[in-house]
């Protein structure tokens, strides 16, 4: 049966070129490692990436929510190479956003990424999260609970 996911030694095994300033694991528990041969040892993506020679490696502990993903990754890159703010603190800064954001906050910060796409296909890939803040109430604070946004860390310098 083929494989269908990547393992840290495979990532290891591919090491090619020039390493990544910052590695963002969109992916659910994508930050959760194991021991692997020596318990002070913890083995799983984000050390891999920084073995690889990453900077700093964001991920999760937990499922998040997908629509909340979305949204947080793209604040993120927003503060990160928008603003300049350094990767730990653009972490902070958008989970205390996520958690304190309304509908409206929510649907003008969906519109304004999608004036931003570059592409047809980026904009209609948007159709989704606009339809879903479009549809929230009024003053309603969707993603408050630390359950979508407290899961997120950062590894590395």
């Amino acid at each position: 049966m083929p494989r269908h996911y990547v393992t840290t030694r495979d990532l290891i095994a591919a090491q090619r070129g020039r390493a990544p300033r910052l590695v963002f694991l969109a992916a659910c528990e994508a930050g959760v490692s194991g021991i692997e041969r020596d318990p002070n040892e913890f083995i799983g993506l984000p050390s891999a990436y920084i073995r690889l020679g990453a900077a700093g490696v964001v991920s999760s502990l937990w499922r998040i929510d997908d629509v909340a993903a979305a949204i947080f990754a793209a604040k993120f890159y927003s503060l990160w190479l928008q603003e300049g703010i350094e990767p730990p603190s653009a972490l902070r800064q958008t989970q205390l956003w996520l958690a304190s954001a309304t509908a409206d906050d929510l649907h003008g910060f969906v519109q304004d990424v999608g004036a931003l796409a570059t592409s047809d296909q980026d904009a209609t890939a948007l159709t989704p999260l606009l339809k879903f803040t479009e549809d929230l109430a009024p003053g309603s604070r969707p993603f408050e609970h630390p359950v979508f946004w407290g899961g997120y860390f950062y590894t590395g310098v």
